[in-house]
C-alpha cells in the first residue's frame, strides 16, 4: 500500500509536520477550553515514530492511524509542498 511512499518520503519531514498538526490540535482545544486526548495505542506509535521516525515506525503508525498517508505523500521529492518546504528552507526560512 504505502511502501512505495515511504521509501520515497523525508520522513523527518512528516515528523515535523506531525508534530505541527499536534500543537495545532492543542492550541485549538485550548482556546475553547478543551484538550486533545488521544487513543493509547496511537500515542504509543506517534511517540515511536516522533523519537525515531523510522520506515518501520512509519509503518506501524499508518497501521494505526491511515488517514495520515497524506502527510507521508506530501512530503515526498514528488510533491509541490516537498519541493516548496526544501526551497524556503534552502533560504533560510522555516514553515514551523
Amino acid at each position: 500500500m504505502s511502501a512505495g511512499i515511504l521509501n520515497q518520503c523525508d520522513l523527518a519531514m512528516v515528523r515535523e509536520e506531525l508534530i505541527s498538526m499536534h500543537q495545532l490540535f492543542d492550541t485549538t482545544a485550548e482556546g475553547e477550553g478543551g484538550q486533545v486526548i488521544f487513543k493509547k495505542d496511537y500515542v504509543n506509535v506517534w511517540q515511536a515514530f516522533r523519537e525515531c521516525p523510522s520506515i518501520n515506525n512509519a509503518e506501524a503508525l499508518l497501521a494505526i492511524a491511515p488517514h495520515l498517508l497524506e502527510y507521508f505523500e506530501r512530503c515526498c521529492p514528488n510533491h509541490t509542498y516537498y519541493q516548496r518546504n526544501r526551497y524556503l528552507k534552502s533560504r533560510g526560512i522555516n514553515l514551523g
